[in-house]
């Protein structure tokens, strides 16, 4: 059984051990794009609300640090929460044929064409 730092959802265990990972890239590598795909808001036994929500953007923020762009795309009802979390790497894939002209769209954002 991986270990969890107390404070963090499945979510940011999971973006924090990428975070982790990263970190032996050289930093010529970085500027990678992380996709992440969310049905709903971070939540787990005992742990939910402002809290959750607060870890996953300092992780937003430690990524960002690291020159890792951080996409949530997210389905499901909770979308106005996902995008409250994670503000400007929200992407709405609701209707997933769209999905590529949307993400073509952030990606040209981050990298400023």
């Amino acid at each position: 059984m991986p270990a969890q730092p107390p404070s963090y959802s499945m979510i940011s265990v999971s973006l924090s051990g990428y975070r982790l990972w990263s970190t032996g890239i050289p930093a010529v590598m970085m500027g990678w794009i992380l996709i992440l795909v969310s049905d709903g808001q971070p939540a787990d036994r005992g742990y939910s609300g402002t809290a959750a929500e607060a870890d996953l953007r300092g992780v937003k923020k430690d990524c960002e640090r690291k020159g890792i762009f951080l996409v949530v795309a997210a389905i499901g009802n909770d979308k106005p929460n996902i995008e409250r979390i994670y503000g400007d790497s929200y992407l709405d894939i609701t209707v997933l044929e769209k999905l590529p002209q949307k993400l073509t769209q952030v990606i040209k954002r981050h990298i400023r064409i």
